[in-house]
């Protein structure tokens, strides 16, 4: 059983369902029940029966997890200390990350960090993902940490996954009513789009459904930040599709009702991570922030399937 297998187990036994483990661990839900399967195969019997829908532990499980809670509680042992050796340390950590995630999430890392280490300073830059993770990205020489919404990264960077939140399709009213909290990228044929760059993460996740569902949209305009799209869509020159934290800084800043906000159906994930220079590491200081930003992102996006940034 590797970590993460073990993760998943434990929030099953303590939470009682899939769908509150996931949120607990920050994936989705198919993911974790994944993960469960494959832990099953490997042990060579099943950990929980199958009851009108719901998942009952059977004796195998309780006998491991006796173990398992104690693995748990050396684990915790382990992260006090680091926690009070962190609250000692005097550092300074520099962080990158695109707009899309500094206007929303990032503060709200920067906000948990700084509650727990007094000491550490910080310094905040936004990038955009090609310009921090490419061959002659900034990370390598200037960044101690950076932040993306997941990206085929450059040899020499390592990567961490934070977590995933949903994407979020920003409608005119003008242009179209919907009732309810999803929408199809087919109802949205021959709507004008503003696109995203299709290099980005976002643009490719587009891309990659459209193609998927064949589905063709009409790009009216092509934006090269989430948040300019959403300014855009917000003036009502077409929809856009962003990421929830751009959807969701939108919605915190204005009263404005121009917009509705749907997810897709069915619904699609964009990863957040975390990216470093794999020379250099990871020091005690970043791996703390990297716990923040993952403690942030569960409370922001703590929401059920299907809810995310609706009207």
């Amino acid at each position: 059983m590797n970590f993460r297998q073990m993760e998943i187990f434990y929030e099953l036994m303590v939470r009682g369902s899939v769908s509150a483990a996931a949120s607990r661990l920050g994936i989705s839900q198919p993911a974790a029940s994944k993960i469960v399967h494959q832990l099953e195969r490997q042990v060579g019997y099943d950990l929980f029966d199958r009851i009108r829908g719901r998942l009952c532990p059977t004796d195998q499980a309780r006998a491991l997890f006796k173990e398992v809670k104690h693995a748990y509680a050396a684990l915790d042992a382990v992260n006090q200390l680091e926690r009070r050796l962190g609250s000692n340390y005097t550092g300074h950590i520099r962080i990158a990350a695109p707009p899309s995630l500094a206007l929303e999430w990032l503060p709200d890392a920067v906000s948990l960090f700084n509650k727990e280490i007094k000491t550490a300073t910080i310094e905040l830059s936004t990038q955009h993902s090609g310009d921090m993770l490419g061959s002659d990205g900034q990370l390598r020489t200037r960044f101690d940490l950076g932040f993306t919404h997941g990206a085929n990264v450059a040899p020499g960077l390592g990567i961490i996954e934070i977590g995933e939140a949903p994407i979020i399709c920003a409608l005119p009213r003008s242009l179209k009513l919907v009732e309810g909290s999803e929408i199809a990228l087919a109802d949205l044929a021959g709507l004008p789009f503003i696109g995203v760059d299709e290099t980005e993460p976002l643009g490719r996740l587009i891309h990659g459904r459209c193609e998927q569902d064949e589905v063709v949209l009409d790009v009216r305009i092509r934006a090269h930040a989430h948040h300019v799209a959403l300014a855009l869509a917000h003036r009502g020159e077409g929809f856009a599709v962003v990421d929830w934290f751009t959807a969701a800084f939108y919605r915190r800043v204005t009263d404005n009702d121009a917009l509705q906000f749907l997810t897709l159906k069915p619904q699609s994930m964009l990863p957040v991570t975390a990216v470093f220079p794999a020379f250099e590491g990871l020091n005690l200081i970043s791996r703390r922030f990297i716990e923040c930003a993952r403690d942030a992102l569960q409370l922001s996006v703590n929401v059920p399937a299907g809810t995310a940034g609706a009207s």
